[in-house]
């Protein structure tokens, strides 16, 4: 599950990437059924600090599933996953256009560990697609890759 890419908001295979994916668009809102619950005073709060957030991956890779099904979902489990995926990629630094965290554990960052290591695994996908010679990769810098990370950190919490 690749998070972050660069500006772009699908993979070459058509995939979601970066928060652009995971965006409560307005049918998703009132498909749902589900009134939010976490004021976003409170998720940026929880973004910000250590306090651990019990998220499993199993509850992401569902959201994941029911959005591209266009199925309802949990407003507020939704909003806690872009929270751990806030935590990480604050953590997430660019040299040589390869994406890299000093991270070692969910821990360190108060999430999941299974969460956090497929979010680790996703950077490793974002730097394999980042190596290939392309017209568009050819393009990008480190600070493109940065400004992009940090574009979509900004949007948080929405």
């Amino acid at each position: 599950m690749a998070l972050v890419a660069c500006g772009r908001d699908k993979s070459l295979d058509g995939s979601p990437l970066g928060l652009n994916g995971l965006q409560l668009n307005e049918a998703n809102a009132s498909n749902a059924g589900f009134q939010k619950r976490i004021s976003d005073e409170r998720l940026l709060e929880l973004a910000k600090s250590k306090e651990h957030i019990n998220l499993p991956l199993s509850a992401a890779k569902n959201i994941f599933e029911r959005s591209k099904a266009n199925k309802s979902f949990s407003v507020d489990t939704m909003n806690l996953f872009r929270t751990t995926v806030y935590r990480f990629y604050s953590n997430v630094s660019v040299q040589n256009k390869r994406l890299s965290t000093g991270l070692n554990s969910g821990a360190e960052i108060g999430i999941n560990e299974d969460l956090f290591q497929e979010l680790k695994a996703g950077i490793e996908v974002m730097n394999k697609e980042l190596s290939k010679k392309n017209d568009v990769n050819d393009q990008l810098s480190d600070s493109s890759i940065r400004a992009s990370i940090s574009m979509q950190l900004q949007k948080f919490p929405r």
